[in-house]
């Protein structure tokens, strides 16, 4: 449909991070043992205490830690999390959108003919900026989603392929820059030719971000981040495998409606206004 995408550049791609850390929340956790490792210290040089006695001083002083944060500085078995658990903590993401590219284009031509004979040729050349994202849907993730091998410590986690996940553009970019065909008796419409630049510009840049890969990056970045993520909480090796659905469509934002009354006529490469 309408011309190719080859005028269209990938100006930036972003990828999504997570928050930095909470350096304020380390300093926090890790003052108590400071203040402990000093008073150990202080036992060995002033109260003669052994070595054995403070090494049983430190898992002491560990194991305090770990009561107060709720978890364990020294384990001693491997500890199995459960399902239900590691869904808890992974469907609040959401919608987790890992990959964003930049597009522009200095090239949407939109062109019309109308009135006894098509006497009247009228098109514009317009400008467009947007953005294109893509990642993966966690809100059906249940716990059968996730599998535990005992044998390996590591957990299989099933999760929906990525896709893409939101288009727009960026209204005040969208800039008619060159017309013609206008006279005293063929008037042009322009913020009509401005929607149909609209609807143009939107469907070329999902079109263009796809083919460039950006599902791909979007599938690799999710692996990492969630894999990550799994493992900082559970301690064991995280294996993502992505289920295909052919089924999901666009969301509607890449989905643009098609701008009533007009068709475009493919043999022409031209927008006729419908009956």
């Amino acid at each position: 449909m309408m011309s190719n995408n080859d005028n269209i550049e990938i100006i930036e791609e972003v990828v999504e991070q997570g928050s930095p850390a909470k350096w304020g929340c380390l300093l926090v956790m890790f003052s108590p043992m400071v203040i402990c490792g000093l008073a150990l210290f202080g036992s060995v040089l002033f109260c003669g205490n052994t070595f054995g006695g403070i090494f049983g001083g430190i898992q002491n002083m560990f194991a305090s830690i770990g009561n107060i944060f709720n978890f364990d500085l020294l384990p001693n078995s491997t500890t199995i999390t459960s399902s239900p658990a590691i869904v808890e903590r992974i469907k609040p993401l959401g919608q987790l959108v890992t990959t964003r590219v930049e597009l522009a284009t200095s090239r949407i031509e939109i062109a019309t003919q109308y009135g006894i004979a098509n006497v009247c040729n009228i098109g514009a050349l317009h400008s467009a900026q947007g953005f294109v994202e893509a990642g993966i849907n966690l809100e059906g993730f249940t716990p059968e989603n996730v599998i535990y091998d005992e044998v390996n410590n590591s957990y299989t986690l099933r999760l929906p392929a990525p896709t893409v996940t939101n288009c727009q553009l960026d209204p005040m970019e969208m800039i008619k820059y060159h017309d013609w065909g206008t006279s005293p008796i063929c008037s042009a419409d322009w913020d009509e030719m401005r929607r149909l630049a609209s609807y143009e510009a939107l469907i070329k840049f999902r079109d263009r971000a796809v083919d460039e890969g950006i599902i791909e990056r979007a599938e690799r970045q999710a692996d990492l981040v969630v894999s990550n993520f799994v493992s900082s909480l559970t301690g064991a090796t995280v294996n993502i495998e992505f289920v295909a659905d052919d089924t999901v469509p666009y969301p509607r934002e890449c989905m643009p409606q098609l701008p009533e009354p007009w068709i475009y006529n493919e043999d022409k490469k031209q927008w006729e206004r419908g009956s």
